[in-house]
């Protein structure tokens, strides 16, 4: 079938890895892993029976599925909305991601959580776990965020693996259920057990800290190695977040040996396929000069341009760069005004330095 692009236009939701400051002191770089994803690497391997086809739709179905993954989202539209019609949950999926991300048509969250729930409906898990993210970290009342969790549940249930993760981080948190760290570490674990990067991620991030237990290194780097090996598999599907998240292991020496050139170099190609946070690393290894040259004004650009698609970190390391100066002009007012945005954007403690 091919693999599935992701779409990082829209507001990405901060489930499933946790984000993460690297550096705590106000004056450092703010670096975050890959921001989680919404979407699922592969369709299930069974669907609902749909209406007898002849060949022609059959093709159709084949081109629109193969225009959506050559990013020929203005062709593969019009094909996608014929074939979810005729109850292929796949092409929902696919006409859901366009949509919410407005790629080949105009940006509609609501045609897209429309087109969600059919994916849904029609047996795709991965489509229930999108729809159960829009449904928690969207405009809703209280019964939609119970009825994203209960979407949550199911796709878990169904082997879902992300499902499985970006439940693990609502018992981790707090956000919809009670907090209840133990069972954390639960869905961490399932979801990793059922191929999911991320799952294996939090699970060696909540081991190597001692969240919901004791702390396990040897267990932390063992998940570690299992993410890395995932989110490889991931990335050489074109999977952008996931190389986005191996550039992050790959960076920092998790799960096997250190590799800024090559992080550096999976860093740009999530950044250029719409992977914010990717591009705010990018920015970071610009400055430091890590696995390559240094270039302060382009890592002042990709701060910028993360910055100005919601990455709190963006807008920290922007603020940052006028505040003392490099890459930049020294402009302590627009510093002032990055670490707002930031505040604003869920950044607490940059929301002192606005008021600096």
């Amino acid at each position: 079938m091919g693999s599935i692009r992701y779409f990082y236009l829209l507001a990405i939701i901060a489930l499933g890895w946790p984000q993460v400051v690297l550096a705590q002191s106000d004056g450092d770089v703010r670096s975050t892993p890959a921001p989680p994803v919404v979407y699922i690497p592969k369709p299930p391997p069974v669907y609902i029976p749909v209406p007898t086809r002849t060949a022609a739709d059959i093709e159709t179905d084949a081109t629109g599925h193969a225009a959506f993954l050559r990013s020929e989202y203005a062709a593969a539209a019009p094909l996608l909305e014929t074939t979810c019609r005729d109850r292929n949950a796949l092409s929902c999926f696919y006409l859901a991601q366009q949509y919410a991300a407005g790629v080949g048509v105009a940006k509609d969250t609501a045609k897209a959580t429309e087109l969600y729930q059919a994916g849904c409906d029609l047996g795709l898990a991965g489509s229930c776990n999108s729809l159960a993210v829009m449904l928690i970290q969207g405009d809703g009342d209280d019964a939609d965020r119970a009825r994203g969790l209960a979407l949550y549940n199911r796709a878990c249930d169904a082997g879902e693996g992300l499902a499985c993760s970006n439940l693990g981080h609502q018992y981790e948190t707090g956000g919809i259920v009670p907090v209840d760290k133990e069972m954390a570490r639960t869905y961490y674990a399932k979801s990793c057990d059922l191929g999911a990067g991320r799952g294996c991620g939090n699970m060696a991030i909540v081991l190597r800290k001692g969240v919901g237990g004791k702390k396990d290194r040897d267990a932390a780097d063992d998940y570690a190695r299992r993410a890395r090996t995932s989110f490889k598999s991931e990335c050489e599907k074109d999977e952008m977040s996931s190389c986005q998240a191996l550039a992050y292991l790959l960076d920092h020496g998790e799960g096997g040996l250190k590799d800024e050139t090559k992080a550096r170099e999976l860093y740009i190609l999530s950044c250029k396929n719409g992977v914010t946070e990717a591009c705010n690393n990018t920015g970071i290894m610009l400055e430091t000069g890590s696995g390559g040259d240094k270039d302060l004004k382009a890592a002042a650009k990709l701060y910028d341009f993360a910055c100005n698609n919601d990455s709190e970190t963006g807008c920290q390391n922007l603020a940052r760069l006028y505040r003392g100066g490099m890459g930049v002009e020294l402009n302590p007012i627009k510093a002032r005004q990055y670490y707002a945005r930031a505040c604003d954007l869920g950044a607490r403690d940059a929301c002192r330095e606005a008021k600096r």
